[in-house]
């Protein structure tokens, strides 16, 4: 992040990590969320059907499942990277 805010020219340049994370009830709801908020993937998940939703939703839930809380909800990581600068 500083590297590139440098590269175009920014100064004072500066970059801090911060922690958050995306509660989930269920892999369906980040399907919806993607679809909804994501022009590109939308169109994707457009053009397939049920079947490879329903599987696309058990491979997700698989994958967050380290992440269940004890109320059976998801707590899934989602850290961003902050950037600041001033322009020359």
């Amino acid at each position: 992040m500083r590297d590139v805010l440098a590269g175009i020219g920014f100064t004072r340049v500066e970059a801090s990590r911060f922690a958050q994370s995306w509660p989930l009830k269920s892999g369906r709801q980040f399907i919806d969320a993607v679809n909804e908020g994501t022009v590109r993937t939308r169109a994707l998940l457009a053009a397939q059907t049920e079947d490879v939703i329903s599987k696309m939703i058990v491979y997700f839930e698989h994958e967050i499942a380290g992440f269940r809380t004890r109320d059976g909800l998801f707590d899934v990581p989602m850290p961003a990277i902050i950037g600041s600068g001033t322009k020359a």
